[in-house]
C-alpha cells in the first residue's frame, strides 16, 4: 500500500473510533479494541503479538 493510502485508512479508523466514543460517552479502551480485532480478524493475531 502506498503511504497516502495507509494514512487515509488509519485516519478513517480513528475517525470511526472517535465518533463512537462521542456517541456512547464511553472512554476508549485499547485492550477492548485489540480483543475485538482478534475476534473479528483472526489473521491479525501474529502482527499484534509482535508489538
Amino acid at each position: 500500500m502506498k503511504h497516502h493510502a495507509v494514512l487515509r485508512k488509519l485516519a478513517r479508523s480513528w475517525i470511526r473510533i472517535l465518533y463512537r466514543v462521542w456517541q456512547t460517552r464511553i472512554p476508549f479502551d485499547c485492550g477492548r479494541y485489540i480483543e475485538t480485532l482478534k475476534r473479528r480478524l483472526p489473521g491479525i493475531v501474529p502482527y499484534l503479538e509482535n508489538s
